[in-house]
């Protein structure tokens, strides 16, 4: 949370996605309130991790 919070405040246009270990609701909200593109808990598939590379991209253009 607090990384993404500097990289909000110093580069505001940056994408990020969120990669976890410890998925709950509450750091979910939390992240997408502070503007990350894509939450995902671990284990994910790399389906998921390219489909999440994808949106990010798709919003960085």
């Amino acid at each position: 949370m607090e990384l993404l919070k500097t990289i909000r405040k110093k580069r505001p246009q940056t994408k990020v996605i969120i990669i976890t270990g410890y998925a709950s609701i509450e750091t979910a909200k939390e992240t997408a309130r502070l503007g990350a593109i894509d939450y995902l808990a671990k284990p994910f598939t790399p389906e998921e991790l390219r489909v999440a590379t994808e949106n990010a991209f798709r919003y960085a253009a």
